[in-house]
């Protein structure tokens, strides 16, 4: 990992040689055996046989899943080979991946049905507070290497792409009532109905459990309701138009305290595709609103407390993929282009460049807005002049108002030995753009009777708040 300066950027050149190994899970023990028939899409944005994918994939499939056994997403991640997924609490998991594990959770870029879930002010995804349930879940494809030259920031170390179920044949409904140890209950439904060219999907779930350290007190409290409507016009394409909200209750970890919090997420998402075009629009709304856990204190002395804090975020997305017509048939390409736009604001945090500034408005007062750009253009080709080579080249150039400019390429050869015997010569570049938490997240501390820290001093204190805590220098 290298780090770049003050925008906190990390890149990973990864090279190895690995057979190209499949993972699709046939029995209760979730063995993994190879097939060459089996396709992937997350690899290169485009469907293509497993064996000659440029990245390491790990296919978990509808059949997997229910014979897993799993009661949610981190249960299937658990199932991949490679990550490392640590469940700190039932509101809370971190993965990671052929990095240092950290309770940060922000190595891998998460995407179901193409929408980014990751959490824009956290700058990782929380797993279990996510509007899709595990009986949504229909395939789960895993890259375990750096994706940023076909994603952009955050694909640091890998990429998670879930797709969930559509209406596909007929109308259907589906019921599940399921419970277990500690307080652990679940309640979900899904129904289709198709009419016509159009078709309507719905689910919605309760997800409850205790902490693990008394069943009297809530863990996670989850609501989740999603609905999808699809068009399938006559003369070809795809339009889909979804929702989905997610309320979530419980405790969670972060690197300065642990907190009881609520996290609310919404999104809404617009995909039209056709033939070998793809466009899609989404917006998504993360409200947090939480409690810590931890005081500040030097030894025994307690110097001040971290007050609740509310932060609400919103992120507009558009994304563009077209893939060329092939004037040489060895030859494929990809382009593709998107831009985002996203806002924080908080009541209580502070702001590091107003707060302390005499000639601002917002001079000794607590409360943010925080605006961020980004936009990203990539280019994929590959060249498979005979059955048993693939050649992979890629670059993606991604820009951020906060991070600046950067360069994410790839290069990757597939030789196929023979039977299912592959080998792989893969190269890439991927960064991790820094959160909103970490570069702005200065909290407001209200002080005890009994602290040491009184009159003037206070104010240094809160100044000096708003140098440390979420500095983008640190």
């Amino acid at each position: 990992m290298i780090s770049m300066g003050r925008n906190l950027l990390a890149a990973v050149i990864l090279l190895g040689l690995a057979p190209a190994l499949p993972a699709q899970e046939n029995d209760v023990e979730m063995e993994l055996f190879f097939s060459e028939e089996e396709t992937v899409t997350v690899a290169a944005r485009h469907q293509q046989r497993l064996g000659m994918s440029p990245s390491a994939v790990t296919v978990i499939d509808e059949q997997d899943i229910a014979a897993s056994g799993a009661t949610g997403l981190i249960d299937l991640l658990r199932l991949v080979p490679g990550l490392d997924v640590v469940i700190d609490s039932p509101a809370f998991s971190s993965v990671s991946n052929r990095l240092d594990w950290t309770i940060e959770n922000n190595q891998l870029l998460v995407l179901i049905d193409g929408r980014e879930a990751n959490f824009e002010l956290l700058g990782m995804t929380a797993f279990e507070i996510q509007p899709v349930s595990v009986d949504d879940i229909k395939r789960i494809e895993v890259i375990r290497g750096p994706g940023s030259s076909l994603y952009g920031a955050n694909a640091l170390s890998g990429v998670i792409a879930i797709t969930t179920h559509r209406v596909e044949e007929g109308s259907s409904a589906w019921v599940g009532l399921r419970g277990g140890e500690l307080g652990a209950l679940y309640a979900g439904l899904r129904a289709g109905v198709v009419l016509g060219d159009w078709s309507l999907n719905l689910s919605a779930a309760l997800d409850r459990m205790s902490t693990f350290s008394d069943r009297d007190v809530v863990g996670r409290r989850i609501w989740r309701l999603r609905p999808v409507l699809e068009w399938r016009p006559p003369n070809g394409g795809r339009l889909l138009l979804e929702g989905g909200l997610a309320a979530g209750r419980g405790r969670m970890s972060a690197v300065l305290s642990g907190f009881d919090g609520r996290l609310d997420s919404g999104y809404l998402r617009a995909d039209w595709s056709q033939q070998d075009l793809r466009i899609q629009l989404w917006w998504t709304r993360a409200v947090m609103d939480f409690e810590f856990h931890s005081n500040l204190e030097l030894g025994p002395v307690h110097l001040a407390d971290l007050v609740p804090t509310m932060v609400t975020g919103d992120v507009v997305d558009g994304e563009m993929q077209w893939t060329l017509p092939r004037w040489y048939q060895p030859l494929l390409l990809i382009v593709g282009a998107n831009g985002r736009f996203s806002r924080a604001t908080s009541d209580q945090l502070l702001d590091g460049g107003a707060y302390a500034d005499p000639s601002s408005s917002g001079y000794r007062q607590p409360g943010i807005e925080h605006l961020e750009g980004r936009a990203g253009a990539f280019a994929h080709g590959e060249w498979a002049p005979v059955d048993w080579l693939m050649v992979t080249a890629g670059l993606r150039f991604d820009y951020n108002t906060v991070t600046g400019p950067f360069l994410s390429p790839r290069l990757a050869t597939v030789f196929k030995l023979g039977g299912d015997q592959f080998l792989r010569l893969d190269a890439a570049r991927s960064f991790r753009k820094p959160s909103f938490f970490e570069t702005h997240a200065h909290l407001m501390v209200d002080f005890p009777p009994d602290s040491p820290v009184t009159g003037s001093e206070r104010q240094s204190f809160l100044d000096f708040m708003t140098r440390v805590v979420g500095n983008e220098n640190l």
